[in-house]
């Protein structure tokens, strides 16, 4: 699954796990854009930013995802960036976005179990913090429901992680549903870190 900007975001569609799926040994580049924007700033040539639609695991798993070998340099959220202490000194690193999926919009996720192997804290070489990093999503706006989810593992990141989701954006009349979404995964960050989702600006939970 990867989004072609200009082409369809799987609105509406629904896609479903047969078997399950190992990825040990594979640099995982995460699925979809890696745009982090709330709705109301984004325009039409990027509605195809997003995944949109479901994701059915029929009770499957996804074993061993991992970025391991996979580099932090190569995914980046636009001008978004942060300020990293070094003892009396800032320095300006940009924000990478890391998950199974990078980002969604009015997403579906159910009944599917993932293991993780995720750290994106930080990369002094290229100058990369992740922030928004969970195991499932990265970063969600709009709607988005989650039901009969289990992580194990590891996550770690910079800012808003998550063991499930990273960052949930949106507005007051947007729902994030959680349905027996269980978290077994440690979890490690600096900023906005929780069990499930890093970090909440907008929707009901």
């Amino acid at each position: 699954i990867r989004q072609v900007p200009g082409l369809r975001n799987f609105d509406g569609e629904t896609i479903t796990l047969s078997q399950d799926i190992e990825m040990n040994g594979i640099a995982f580049t995460p699925i979809s854009s890696y745009y982090r924007k709330v709705e109301e700033d984004v325009t039409k040539q990027n509605q195809s930013a997003w995944f949109s639609g479901t994701i059915d695991g029929k009770g499957y798993a996804i074993k061993n995802l991992s970025n391991n070998g996979f580099s932090i340099a190569g995914i980046t959220a636009g001008t978004n960036a942060t300020s990293v202490q070094f003892g009396e000194s800032k320095v300006t690193y940009s924000e990478a976005i890391y998950g199974l999926f990078a980002s969604v919009k009015d997403a579906e996720i159910k009944n599917i179990t993932i293991s993780v192997d995720i750290d994106m804290t930080i990369d002094n070489q290229n100058q990369y913090v992740g922030d928004s990093i969970g195991a499932i999503i990265g970063f969600s706006t709009g709607n988005l429901t989650l039901e009969n989810v289990t992580v194990n593992g590891t996550v770690k990141g910079y800012d808003g992680v998550g063991g499930i989701v990273g960052r949930c954006y949106g507005t007051g009349t947007n729902t994030v549903t959680l349905k027996n979404v269980t978290n077994n995964a440690n979890i490690t960050g600096v900023r906005h870190t929780g069990g499930i989702i890093g970090y909440v600006n907008g929707p009901q939970v």
